[in-house]
């Protein structure tokens, strides 16, 4: 089921003051996550992906857990 908008803004209002805010946000990059995390959408996730492709050192970060 799709969020609703309601649930979508009530969600950022969240990551809005989280003091992690930012490494959620790369976590759920480097992670393809559904949801919100870090303030952000998967579809905008997937656009930030789009115009700032992921480094060398995030790519070998998601490496390395898929091997552990």
């Amino acid at each position: 089921a799709t969020p609703s908008k309601h649930n979508v803004a009530a969600a950022k209002r969240i990551c809005a003051s989280c003091p992690v805010q930012e490494l959620c946000r790369e976590y759920a990059l480097v992670n393809d996550e559904w949801g919100i995390w870090g303030g952000t959408t998967r579809q905008e996730r997937k656009a930030i992906l789009k115009s700032h492709p992921l480094s060398e050192t995030q790519l070998s970060l998601r490496e390395f857990r898929a091997f552990y």
